[in-house]
């Protein structure tokens, strides 16, 4: 397992490139004006359908969430990008249980010690209209484990509107506390999800700001 090794100065670095990215890439990224108000710390569940995941949430923390922010990583994304560890990144190895282990623990450390995890609960990119969203158990585990720290849903949805370049839009759900199942908290980012998705269908512009 690979551990963070935070340092402001490549994250300001960071932050720079990836915000240059996404504009060369994306109209502009939208956030639900009707979000929950989210807790500056504890555990957030994001779905995952895409590489550009990663840095619209460094996005979303910059603008909106404001946490010390890590955020669980594969051991292959860790491999391919180093310099994840260096904004937050841990990495887990799913094909080993004994680090899978490891790295649920270390998150549990963190939630703890009141810092913002990242986790993508699939466990991998999975297409944004697959459902159920299928969870994987680990989610589950920390969530028992961390009773007293709240869970926040996050749901990205992308699209194509009226413009050359695709969009992003985010909707954040309230925060829970306490032994809301896996299976719950599944269907209730299914139906966030899908509400997301039918916001942007309509086109209701009204209902969204630009984090961009």
């Amino acid at each position: 397992m690979k551990y963070p090794n935070k340092n402001r100065w490549i994250e300001s670095g960071f932050r720079r490139v990836s915000r240059t990215l996404i504009r060369r890439q994306f109209h502009n990224v939208y956030i639900a004006k009707d979000s929950g108000t989210s807790p500056s710390y504890g555990l957030f569940l994001i779905n995952h359908s895409s590489w550009w995941d990663g840095l619209i949430l460094h996005l979303l923390n910059d603008k909106v969430l404001r946490t010390d922010s890590h955020i669980m990583i594969d051991e292959e994304g860790m491999e391919r990008f180093p310099v994840f560890s260096r904004v937050g990144g841990f990495s887990v190895d799913h094909n080993s249980l004994s680090h899978t282990r490891q790295a649920l623990l270390y998150t549990e450390k963190l939630l703890k010690e009141k810092k913002g995890v990242f986790l993508f609960p699939q466990g991998g990119e999975k297409h944004q209209e697959i459902r159920p969203l299928r969870f994987r158990k680990g989610a589950g585990f920390i969530i028992r484990r961390c009773l007293s720290e709240p869970v926040t849903p996050v749901v990205i949805y992308y699209s194509f509107g009226h413009n050359r370049k695709p969009e992003a839009y985010i909707q954040i759900g309230p925060a829970r506390k306490g032994n809301v199942s896996i299976t719950d908290w599944e269907k209730i980012m299914e139906q966030q999800l899908d509400a997301l998705k039918q916001k942007v269908m309509q086109e209701d512009s009204d209902s969204f700001k630009e984090l961009l």
